[in-house]
This record gives structure tokens, sequence and C-alpha cells, in this order.
């Protein structure tokens, strides 16, 4: 079984009031300005044979097209053509190619775990 696609899809939902679990002062304040709802990139990927998994890979306060372009432009052409049950290896693959240019953390491993590794886990 082989990957064959890998497809983001950017899901936004607003309100009207900004949403924040932070209290008062600063971080309130913030929260204003850049949160107005929840976000989300769903990653859909699809097999061969036919299967598809998907993953949510959360967005935090950044616009969720920052985790479908990780997905997209760097995880995607590294996926293509792979067995997605082997998920623990192409993990690592993916986790460790900018790991020396300090990506490990944050938006970078957001999408891959949520969205990347979340749609390799489960194929139904």
């Amino acid at each position: 079984m082989r990957i064959t696609d890998v497809t983001t899809y950017v899901v936004k939902a607003y309100v009207g009031k900004p949403v924040t679990g932070f209290r008062g002062g600063f971080y309130e304040d913030v929260a204003s300005r850049i949160s107005h709802g929840f976000t989300a990139v769903y990653v859909k990927i699809t097999t061969d044979e036919g299967l598809i998994g998907w993953g949510e890979a959360i967005a935090r306060e950044a616009p969720p097209e920052a985790a479908a372009a990780v997905i997209n432009s760097l995880f995607k052409p590294m996926l293509i053509g792979k067995d997605p049950l082997d998920n623990e290896v192409l993990w690592e693959q993916l986790f460790s190619a900018m790991r020396i240019r300090g990506h490990y953390a944050g938006y970078y491993v957001e999408a891959l775990s949520g969205g990347v590794d979340l749609a390799m886990g489960y194929q139904g």
C-alpha cells in the first residue's frame, strides 16, 4: 500500500467575540486582536488501495494556513509513494527533516502530529 495524495482543508468558524482561555491584562488584549473563532486544518491521506485516513491539526492563534503550508510544502512530497502503515518511521523522518534548522516544536510538530500522524494512524 502506498500514499497517493495528501490534501489539506483549512476550516475557520468565527464568532462575534474573542475566543481565549486567558483572563485579563495583556493576554486578553492580544487575544482580542487575533482570535475571533476556531480554526483547524484537516488532513486527508489517500492510498492506492482506496483507503483514506483523516487527521486534524489545531491552528492555535496563527492562521491555519501556516500548518497547511507545512503539510503541503514539506510533508506531502516526503509522503507520496510511502507506506502509511509505516507511520513510526515516517514520523521520525518528517520530524528529523527540519530539526537541524530548529523546527522541532510549535506549528511544525502540531502539523505533523495532529495532521499527518493521526491521518496515517487511522485508516478506514
